[in-house]
């Protein structure tokens, strides 16, 4: 089988961006040390800018939910990226805005969708050692074993050893580590209270997870799903297939790719903003 990106089906929309200067990659890692930079230039700039896409980046980035709310109904699509492929889901993680975030995601924008570089905002929520919104992002359908193209590193990977919540964030999504080794090797077997989510993500509700796109078997041995379809994980990856996993869907058994399932489905994309 064939490596599947999260984005090869072309269901998944492009980030909105933020420009490179403000929004550095350190280490790997997607860091807003200069948000307030960014913030400053942004308020000067907004006086002549009517651009309801521009916009709505920006009040996500600053922190302006009311802004946020206005502009997510005057524009096409609240997923819609600027040239870098950021969006205002993106702007939200990484400066924190949790409201925003919330929001966001309830009015149904796309929680995997990936900047030019890879990223999507479970990466940005991980690089920050935000624990509360990598949890939430999870149950609302994101990817877990998404990867970055450059560097091919999913979410778990991207948490900043040396901040502040390094500890927790990496034992939700990587496990304890030492304990799960100790316990292999002493006890021949795991709990699962000490398995990270990576781990926990076919093996808890008696496998069952939870199709995040469609997806088009390419060889006999593959199963074909539609978003929110309900699979059954019976092998989490053997000698020939570690990126796929034996599933049943219904009646059927086959691979499905581990990157395209996840713990929650995703919500669907709506403007219903009255309750808002």
């Amino acid at each position: 089988n064939n490596n599947v990106n999260i984005s090869d089906n072309g269901n998944s929309t492009k980030l909105s961006n933020h420009p490179q200067e403000f929004i550095q990659r350190i280490k790997g890692s997607l860091k807003n040390d200069n948000v307030q930079q960014r913030i400053t230039c942004l308020r000067r700039q907004r006086r002549v800018s009517f651009d309801p896409l521009a916009l709505l980046l920006d009040a996500s980035l600053e922190g302006e939910l009311e802004l946020v709310k206005k502009t997510a109904i005057q524009v096409p699509d609240p997923s819609s990226s600027n040239d870098e492929g950021i969006t205002a889901l993106h702007n939200a993680t990484c400066a924190g805005h949790f409201d925003i975030v919330k929001f966001l995601v309830e009015i149904g924008c796309d929680v995997n969708v990936q900047d030019s570089d890879g990223w999507t905002p479970l990466h940005c929520a991980a690089s920050c050692n935000n624990l509360t919104m990598i949890k939430f992002l999870v149950k609302s359908g994101a990817c877990i074993f998404a990867t970055t193209f450059s560097d091919l590193e999913t979410a778990a990977e991207k948490c900043e050893e040396e901040d502040e919540g390094f500890d927790g964030c990496s034992q939700y999504l990587f496990g304890n580590e030492i304990i799960i080794f100790l316990l292999v090797l002493l006890l021949n077997k795991t709990l699962i209270y000490h398995l990270g989510i990576q781990d926990k993500l076919g093996i808890i509700n008696n496998g069952t997870v939870y199709a995040l796109y469609d997806y088009d078997a390419q060889n006999e041995d593959e199963l074909s799903f539609k978003e929110s379809d309900i699979i059954q994980v019976l092998r989490k990856g053997d000698e020939n297939e570690k990126e796929w996993w034996w599933s049943k869907i219904g009646n059927n058994e086959g691979y499905v790719p581990r990157n395209l399932v996840g713990v929650g489905v995703c919500i669907s994309f709506n403007f219903n903003l009255k309750k808002y």
